[in-house]
């Protein structure tokens, strides 16, 4: 596991001193490397990057003059922000979800009325053929309209439960994948702690 800081100094001049139980600095720009595992700059360089491995070693750090920002962090470290990320967005799609379920329920109750007329409107179709032809239309045109739209209700019920399910598998992964990071967190902790 590796972890990318780039260290920024707001005044001239630079120094900072690192110190870990195995060699973990790989790579320094601007900076030289002792043999004791210590790193000491003094320089003007407006950024020094610094790559550290942190696997299966404890690191200590002293800021001796500043003050120096961090400006990013990347790598495995930030992979619980990464997974809480994940898990906002999955919570925001479940309300949208959910605004669109009842947008579906709304759409339902008001084709559940004419569903129960549909009958009605058949039978006075064929009335209405056999004796007035322009009820005949009206009866046809109410007919064909509430079939569509009771069609598009299905549609939209069958669509949100679909939805709903793949996030569910969704939520599923990402808690496996937050409880995996977890262990790994752990099991880094233990052994720098058994380091010390």
């Amino acid at each position: 596991m590796y972890a990318s800081l780039v260290l920024s100094n707001q005044a001239v001049g630079f120094s900072a001193e690192y110190e870990s139980t195995e060699k973990d600095i790989l790579f320094v720009s601007g900076s030289s490397q002792s043999e004791d595992n210590k790193i000491t700059e003094n320089t003007e360089a407006s950024k020094i990057i610094i790559t550290l491995e942190i696997s299966d070693l404890v690191i200590s750090s002293k800021i001796s003059s500043g003050p120096i920002e961090i400006l990013s962090n990347t790598g495995d470290i930030g992979m619980e922000a990464k997974i809480e990320k994940i898990e906002s967005d999955i919570s925001n799609i479940g309300k949208r979800l959910d605004s669109i379920d009842a947008s579906v329920k709304n759409v339902n109750a008001t084709v559940d009325p004419m569903r129960g007329i549909k009958a009605h409107v058949w039978f006075a179709n064929a009335i209405a053929t056999l004796t007035f032809a322009a009820l005949g239309i009206i009866a046809n045109f109410l007919w064909n309209n509430i079939s569509s739209l009771d069609g598009k209700a299905h549609e939209l019920t069958k669509d949100v439960s679909a939805i709903k399910t793949d996030i569910n598998y969704i939520k599923s992964d990402i808690k496996e994948l937050k409880e995996n990071t977890n262990s790994k967190l752990d099991k880094l902790l233990e052994r720098s702690s058994n380091n010390q």
